[in-house]
């Protein structure tokens, strides 16, 4: 079970995350999904998520590093790099390049992710676009 899991998130990661392939949200996210801390909500807003991410970066693309499978969980540590090239987090574009990391744990039941708990390094990436000045060396 824990390796169709892990499958099931490393499809969703390299369809939906990387390619943009929303029709098979159907296929890999359950209409009832709950994204902490997002407020994601079902497969529909989920899409407006992926497809906002899109449109601010065209080019984004999440690596997965680590992956740990148990039980109904799939743990994966990934990397997103890109470009900003449209309107993200109330920034302009800035053509910037970006690299940040991020934690996921998705709960997957009837053979969807039901549920996903995400830690990133946001204050990393509005550093590296320049909306957030880097910390005073000391």
């Amino acid at each position: 079970m824990a390796k169709d899991n892990k499958a099931l998130i490393e499809e969703l990661i390299a369809a939906v995350w990387n390619r943009g392939d929303y029709d098979r949200l159907p296929q890999l996210v359950d209409e009832s999904y709950i994204g902490h801390p997002s407020g994601v909500v079902g497969t529909a807003a989920y899409r407006r998520y992926y497809e906002a991410l899109r449109q601010a970066s065209s080019d984004i693309a999440f690596g997965i590093e680590d992956q740990v499978a148990e039980g109904d969980r799939v743990v994966t540590r990934w990397t997103a790099r890109g470009t900003h090239t449209g309107p993200f987090a109330g920034l302009s574009s800035t053509g910037r390049t970006y690299e940040f990391t991020g934690t996921s744990t998705h709960r997957v039941a009837a053979d969807r992710v039901a549920e996903c708990w995400t830690d990133m390094d946001e204050i990393g990436l509005l550093r590296q676009l320049g909306a957030v000045p880097a910390p005073a060396s000391a």
